[in-house]
């Protein structure tokens, strides 16, 4: 489908808050038109236009006619080690979202001994879950230089806020392997209260979380504003044989790092490791359809304004 042209999208905009302003329940949305004029949205207009339309299925065929990426991709995390390199990057996707201007992911393997890069600082904000080895994390503070250096063990995440200083360093005894999400945008406005940097202890949330019962279960790990995203949140889940749930739509992007077990997820079977990433109002259930407990890491990323 040939995506449509600035024209016809502000057009097809310009309608649809007509037809909004004709109903009570939608005249926030059409107000919308007005504060992006006034430059107090920081998104586009193809995006405001497709976060305007009323049901998440309309939302979804708009995209599609937009030209708006991929509704869904799946990568199994099954890249070999090269032991030749002391650091080796595998790139995974790099492009925009419903949610961000710009998602970038990729699994880097780093050999025991090496960092994969001097202490540097960058735009963008991202999250990295080891996947097994040892790190340590290392940031410095911009005006003072005062350096710290944290453990992190297989399992645990690390979150690096927009232009915090860092680095890792693996130290073994074998290489550390880990997946990287990155997102970056235009900055959100409002408080100036963000997430900090910081590791997260992931197995001290999976020791209160595995005293649960139930088929299916999730456990907060973190949550908070970004500079880029209303709300950036983290939890994990655990799903037992046989259960799951079923489709639905979500008004965000949203990643799923599954650390254990086999699942059904938009008719594919999945292995553990693998990461899945829906957008945002795309249809997507899942099942566990192996023998054992299926372990997940979600991640969701609320878009800069909640349309």
């Amino acid at each position: 489908m040939r995506p449509l042209s600035g024209p016809a999208v502000l057009a097809l905009l310009l309608a649809v808050a007509l037809a909004f302003a004709l109903y009570p329940a939608g005249r926030r949305r059409a107000g919308l038109v007005k504060r992006k004029l006034a430059g107090e949205i920081p998104i586009g207009w193809k995006q405001l236009a497709v976060g305007m339309v009323p049901g998440a299925p309309l939302r979804s065929g708009l995209r599609e006619a937009l030209g708006w990426g991929s509704p869904y991709w799946i990568r199994a995390m099954d890249f070999a080690d090269d032991l030749a390199q002391g650091f080796k990057v595998h790139p995974i996707v790099d492009g925009r979202t419903p949610s961000m201007a710009r998602f970038e992911s990729h699994f880097s393997i780093l050999q025991a001994g090496q960092t994969p890069h001097p202490p540097h600082g960058h735009a963008e904000e991202e999250v990295i879950v080891l996947l097994s080895g040892q790190l340590v994390v290392i940031r410095e503070d911009a005006a003072t230089g005062h350096r710290t250096e944290e453990p992190a063990a297989t399992g645990e995440l690390v979150y690096h806020s927009s232009e915090n200083i860092h680095t890792l360093r693996a130290v073994g005894p074998g290489p550390a392997r880990y997946l990287v999400l990155k997102w970056g945008g235009v900055a959100v406005p409002g408080p100036d209260a963000v997430l900090a940097p910081k590791t997260i202890p992931y197995q001290q949330a999976m020791a209160a979380h595995e005293q649960r019962a139930e088929g299916f279960a999730s456990t907060l790990i973190f949550e908070g504003p970004t500079r880029y995203l209303r709300r950036l949140h983290c939890h994990v889940s655990t799903v037992r044989p046989g259960a799951g749930y079923d489709p639905h739509h979500d008004d965000y992007d949203v990643a799923i790092v599954l650390l254990k077990g086999t699942v059904e997820t938009v008719g594919q079977r999945v292995e553990a490791p693998s990461v899945i990433f829906y957008s945002a109002d795309e249809p997507h259930g899942l099942r566990n359809v192996g023998g054992n407990t299926a372990e997940y890491v979600v991640f969701e990323f609320h878009g800069p304004i909640q349309l």
